[in-house]
């Protein structure tokens, strides 16, 4: 096993240690606080310290995927290809084990809460794997090649089709958050403005938004994978 496969090792076995304390502690919350552990909507509510706790929570858990990230590679773009890919897989198997341990959920359309920074993201399960698919794909791309930082870096065409792609998708999922703000209905206020919107149940999520953001990340990343390929630097 050489240097790369071991590291890869520790990262795979890092994040999948990550999303079963993840799936734990959502587990916990939903049999405290729901009547049916496996129906997560109408949001209950929950006292505002423990959503200031969660918040505080996801901030950790994006500091602990930066840290790993910062010791498993040596440039800035390998880095953030190991935050990508080890984002990944715990998002993946975050849902792997809730179903394993809640029967949840029940299919892939099944609605749930993503996060709640700097708003709730709400959206169907298999969104996030769609994203996390890509994120594994992209991290795995960067962090293999590492040994030629030169070329990590997105050219500006890439840069617009991910950014553009990624505003699309954060739009899509914070889409019903922003519309009860607009309408008065929320307010933006601390810990979190999920405190306030108990038996709130999500009705239409924002797909054509979602696909097309969706797809545009796709063509950047393929477009850096080509790229890659033509400077001699991805082995095919």
């Amino acid at each position: 096993m050489n240097y790369f496969q071991k590291q890869l090792l520790w990262i795979l076995v890092y994040a999948i240690s990550m999303a079963m304390l993840e799936a734990a502690v959502v587990i916990y919350l939903r049999f405290l606080f729901y009547p049916d552990p496996q129906l997560l909507f109408p949001i209950q509510p929950m006292p505002a310290l423990i959503i200031r706790v969660e918040v505080f929570r996801e901030i950790a858990t994006l500091l602990m995927l930066a840290g790993i990230a910062f010791v498993s590679a040596k440039s800035f773009w390998s880095r953030f290809g190991v935050f990508l890919l080890s984002f990944g897989i715990w998002d993946i198997f975050y849902y792997v084990f809730l179903k394993v341990f809640l029967n949840w959920p029940a299919g892939l359309l099944d609605w749930d809460v993503l996060f709640l920074l700097p708003v709730p993201w709400f959206g169907p399960v298999i969104t996030p794997c769609l994203i996390a698919m890509l994120m594994v794909f992209w991290g795995g791309l960067l962090f293999y090649h590492e040994r030629h930082p030169q070329y990590l870096a997105p050219n500006r065409y890439e840069t617009a089709l991910l950014l553009s792609g990624t505003a699309m998708a954060l739009a899509a999922f914070m889409w019903d958050a922003i519309s009860l703000l607009f309408r008065g209905d929320v307010q933006w206020n601390e810990p979190n403005m999920l405190g306030d919107m108990p038996q709130f149940i999500p009705e239409q999520f924002q797909w054509p938004v979602f696909l097309i953001g969706y797809l545009l990340m796709c063509l950047g990343v393929l477009l850096q994978t080509r790229r890659l390929r033509l400077y001699g630097s991805l082995v095919v």
